[in-house]
């Protein structure tokens, strides 16, 4: 249909379907995405009265989503981190808007010794999950949420996203195909053994930038590879696969 009204409707009518999780719209992706940069204030040597904005969850990420930064002490002796949440693009914290605030306490020690995850969980419809923990395991937690979100909603919401706090390299389907990429390195030998190594590299790699949809691209790239690879050794008269080569983002520890 070439009316606009009707464009505009029936798009309207997906992205509710899809924020209500609709059983007959699963198998639609998921587009929507975060709108502005969520992160934590980081210490800035080179100017201590100002704070730097430290993204963990960046602007125009597929949603949902759930990523986590490492974060170390910064003074000596340092007893505590506390987490300040800003939302914003400016290189400066006090330029972009701040969300809420956590403290976290921590053993003593000298600086860099000690550290924290902070892991942002964040959903389709705006509930926002800051979760703090120190190397001991103790834990803080903040939800914020909507005004129009009801707390037994938030926490249906939060169920449902809890999946996504497993980093990817724990997560089945990604776990096993790495170890199907150790099974085939064990039975190969010269290049294409070299090939499947590298390969395997590169995909931790992949999984350690948390992003969703690179991650679901690099496991088809691999799981092609590992096909022709697997046919191959099945079938010598067939040809050697050919590798390839994909840009990745690699993890960042940062101070507080």
């Amino acid at each position: 249909d070439s009316r606009p009204d009707t464009a505009i409707a029936l798009g309207a009518g997906v992205c509710a379907g899809m924020k209500a999780r609709a059983g007959d719209l699963k198998e639609l992706v998921l587009t929507d995405v975060c709108p502005f940069t969520l992160g934590v204030a980081r210490y800035n040597e080179s100017e201590r009265e100002r704070d730097l904005m430290s993204p963990i969850i960046e602007r125009n990420s597929v949603l949902p989503t759930s990523k986590m930064g490492v974060y170390y002490t910064v003074r000596d002796g340092q007893d505590k981190v506390d987490v300040r949440i800003y939302q914003g693009e400016n290189r400066y914290c006090a330029d972009n808007a701040l969300l809420g605030e956590l403290q976290v306490p921590v053993p003593p020690a000298p600086r860099g010794r000690q550290s924290v995850r902070i892991r942002f969980t964040y959903d389709i419809n705006g509930l926002l999950e800051v979760e703090v923990v120190n190397e001991a395991g103790q834990a803080e937690r903040l939800v914020l949420q909507n005004k129009d979100m009801t707390a037994q909603e938030a926490e249906r919401r939060l169920k449902e996203l809890s999946r996504l706090k497993l980093h990817p390299r724990e997560q089945e389907e990604y776990r096993a195909m790495a170890a199907r990429g150790e099974r085939l390195y064990a039975v190969t030998v010269g290049s294409l053994r070299e090939q499947v190594g590298d390969l395997l590299d590169w995909y931790q790699r992949v999984l350690s930038t948390q992003e969703a949809l690179k991650i679901a691209k690099a496991t088809k790239r691999l799981d092609r590879f590992f096909d022709q690879a697997e046919a191959y050794l099945g079938d010598a008269a067939l040809s050697p696969p050919e590798p390839f080569d994909e840009p990745f983002d690699g993890d960042e520890e940062e101070d507080l």
